[in-house]
C-alpha cells in the first residue's frame, strides 16, 4: 500500500509525492514546484517560461541560467543543479544559503572576478551576490526600485537593475532601462552613474580589454546603435537596426540580436558586420558563450521555445526544450523530433522513463528517446509519477485526484467528488 502526501502549491497545480506506508492518508504541505537537481535540461518544458539569461560557467561546457525566480547551473551533460532561489518569488534570505532565499524577477546574472554569482533582481530593485560557498547577500539596492544614491553606498541607493556586467576589479555595471543610464558599483561598495543620455537601452556586455558595449534602440524602436564605451569614457556609435540582447566573445567581437529581422549579427574588431544566424529563432531573449566557444541563445518565441546552441560554423541545434511549440506529433518516434504544444514534465519512473503532459495527452519517453502516448483527451491538472509508472493528476472539475496506470486505465485515487476541505487523517477517497 502507499501513503499519499498532498502538495498544495501556491498558484500552481496540485502535485503528489508517494512513499511507502500501510494505508492512505492526507497531509497538507505548502511549497513550490522547482525542477529537481540531476534532471536533464532536455527534459524540461520551456514553453510556459523561458530562461531570461544564460551565462557560461567556470568549467568547460557548463552554464548558468535564470528560470522561475531561481538560478540553475547546467553541466556539460545537461544535468541541472539549482544554486539560488526557491522558485517562489520574494526577497529574503540574506546571510543564509542561497537555496533557501527568495528572488524576484531575475533578468540577468553574471560571475564576478572571484567566481561569485551576481543576480540582478529588477522586481525587488536589488543586486544579490551568491558566494562560492553558497551564501547570499544584497550588494546593491534598498529593495525599492528607483534611481538615486549616486556617490553613496550601493546598498543605500535605489536601483532598477535590468542587466549586469562584472569587471576584472571586483565591481560591476548595472543597466537601468527605465532611466536610460548605466551605473557602476565598485568593489568597495560605492555607486555612480557612468553613462547617461541613452535612448532605449536593451543590454550591456564587456570585452577582455574592459570596454563596455550597450545595445541602444531609438525611442521609436525602429533603429539604434551599438555604443562602445572605452576605459576613458569615450563613446563610439555603430548604427544598427533595433538591437536587443548583446554579448562579446574572447576575441572582442560583439554579437547582438536584431529584433526586427530576428537575426543574430556579429561586429568584429575591424567594425565589419556579418550575419551569424538568419533564421529559426523567432524571439531571442539572451545571448552567451559557453567555455567551448558555442553561442547559447535563450529563445522565447511561441513557435520555437528552446535553448539553442550555435557552433563556430553557424550550425544551430537544440540544447534544451522541445524546440517547437503550438503543435504536436503523432505517437512513436524520437522524442527530439516530437512537436509539442505546451509540454509539462510530470516526472520519471523507476525504469528511467520520462512522462510529460501536452495537449491533453500523457507521453512516455523511454531511455532510448522513443515517445509513446499512453493517454489522450485529458483535461486534468498536471501531477506526478510514481516509481511504477502510474500517473497522478488533479481533476478540479470533479474535486478529486485520478490515477492513470501504464495501460491508460483511470481510477479515482483521492477525493469524494464534492468540493471542500476536510478529512485529514482519514481515507483519501473520503
Amino acid at each position: 500500500m502507499t501513503r499519499m502526501t498532498r502538495l498544495i502549491q501556491l498558484g500552481t497545480a496540485v502535485t503528489l509525492s508517494l512513499q511507502a506506508q500501510q494505508q492512505y492518508g492526507i497531509t497538507r504541505y505548502a511549497g513550490a514546484a522547482c525542477p529537481g537537481d540531476g534532471t536533464n535540461i532536455l527534459s524540461w518544458s520551456l514553453s510556459r517560461a523561458f530562461p531570461s539569461r544564460i551565462i557560461p560557467g567556470l568549467t568547460a561546457g557548463t552554464f548558468y541560467m535564470t528560470f522561475q525566480a531561481s538560478v540553475f547551473r547546467v553541466d556539460a551533460r545537461g544535468n541541472v543543479t539549482r544554486v539560488a532561489g526557491t522558485c517562489v518569488g520574494g526577497n529574503s534570505g540574506d546571510g543564509l544559503s542561497a537555496l533557501s532565499a527568495q528572488l524576484g524577477f531575475t533578468l540577468d546574472i553574471a560571475l564576478d572576478s572571484g567566481g561569485n554569482l551576481l543576480i540582478a533582481d529588477s522586481a525587488n530593485g536589488v543586486v544579490r551576490k551568491v558566494t562560492t560557498t553558497g551564501l547570499i547577500s544584497t550588494v546593491a539596492g534598498t529593495g525599492i526600485a528607483g534611481n538615486s544614491g549616486n556617490g553613496g553606498s550601493s546598498t543605500s541607493a535605489r536601483i532598477t537593475p535590468n542587466a549586469i556586467v562584472a569587471d576584472s576589479n571586483g565591481g560591476f555595471y548595472i543597466l537601468q532601462r527605465n532611466t536610460a543610464v548605466v551605473r557602476y558599483v565598485s568593489a568597495t561598495g560605492g555607486i555612480r552613474s557612468v553613462v547617461t543620455g541613452l535612448s532605449n537601452p536593451q543590454g550591456i556586455a564587456s570585452d577582455t580589454a574592459g570596454n563596455l558595449y550597450i545595445s541602444d534602440q531609438t525611442s521609436t524602436g525602429l533603429g539604434g546603435n551599438i555604443r562602445k564605451v572605452d576605459l576613458h569614457g569615450t563613446i563610439t556609435n555603430i548604427a544598427v537596426d533595433r538591437p536587443g540582447a548583446i554579448v562579446t566573445d574572447a576575441t572582442g567581437s560583439v554579437y547582438f540580436v536584431e529584433t526586427l529581422s530576428k537575426k543574430i549579427r556579429k561586429i568584429d574588431a575591424s567594425g565589419t558586420i556579418s550575419v551569424v544566424v538568419s533564421g529559426g529563432l523567432d524571439d531571442a531573449q539572451s545571448l552567451s558563450f559557453d567555455s567551448a566557444g558555442n553561442l547559447l541563445v535563450s529563445n522565447g518565441g511561441v513557435a520555437s521555445t528552446r535553448i539553442a546552441r550555435v557552433d563556430a560554423q553557424g550550425n544551430v541545434s537544440t540544447f534544451g526544450g522541445s524546440g517547437v511549440g503550438n503543435y504536436y506529433s503523432s505517437n512513436g518516434g524520437s522524442a527530439l523530433n516530437a512537436q509539442l504544444s505546451a509540454p509539462g514534465v510530470l516526472g520519471t519512473d523507476g525504469a528511467g522513463n520520462l512522462y510529460i503532459i501536452d495537449a491533453g495527452r500523457i507521453m512516455k519517453i523511454g531511455p532510448s528517446g522513443t515517445n509513446t502516448v499512453i493517454a489522450a483527451g485529458l483535461t486534468y491538472t498536471p501531477g506526478a509519477v510514481d516509481s511504477s509508472g502510474n500517473v497522478y493528476m488533479g481533476d478540479s472539475a470533479n474535486s478529486r485526484v485520478v490515477k492513470i496506470d501504464g495501460s491508460g486505465n483511470l481510477t479515482t485515487f483521492a477525493g469524494s467528488g464534492t468540493a471542500g476541505f476536510s478529512g485529514d487523517g482519514g481515507a483519501a477517497t473520503s
